[in-house]
């Protein structure tokens, strides 16, 4: 398989600290993280690029996470893209289940540990790349097929 296609990570955080274990982990994969500062932002990204997955850090307001993560669900585009939400505090000011109820995949308390982000990170890249590799594979196989159709309809 051909080298991972960089910028598949998006980070969303409304929160202007940087978050570095987010740039350790992209870096430790190779990936570039595109970071969006908003919900909206996130959103526009989206729209316009395959990520493998989307990281939404909890930047204290509860109900503002839970509406990034609905927005990356609703999305056509972005629908299926795992989401995983970092820096919840241990004891989180919104129940879990409305997290995962919004779209989550995982929660990842703070402090956020790198190897298991990093673990969680290497999973999803690996599932997208298998499954755009599988999707190039189709492709080429429905042009070998015609091109095979075409040859024996001229003989």
């Amino acid at each position: 398989m051909s080298a991972p296609a960089a910028g598949l990570i998006l980070f969303v955080c409304e929160s202007d600290r940087p978050d570095p274990v987010v740039a350790q982990v992209g870096a430790q994969l190779g990936q570039s993280v595109v970071r969006a500062w908003s919900a909206q932002e996130a959103l526009t990204l989206a729209r316009a690029t395959d990520f493998a997955l989307v990281l939404v850090g909890y930047a204290g307001d509860g109900p503002a996470l839970l509406h990034t993560v609905g927005l990356m669900r609703a999305n056509r585009r972005s629908s299926h893209t795992p989401v995983v939400v970092l820096g919840l505090p241990p004891t989180p000011p919104i129940p879990l289940e409305e997290v995962y109820e919004a779209g989550a995949i995982a929660v990842l308390n703070d402090p956020v540990s790198p190897t298991i982000l990093a673990a969680k990170a290497r999973f999803y890249l690996d599932a997208f790349h298998t499954a755009a590799e599988r999707r190039r594979a189709e492709r080429a196989l429905g042009q070998a097929s015609e091109r095979l159709e075409a040859i024996l309809a001229a003989a």
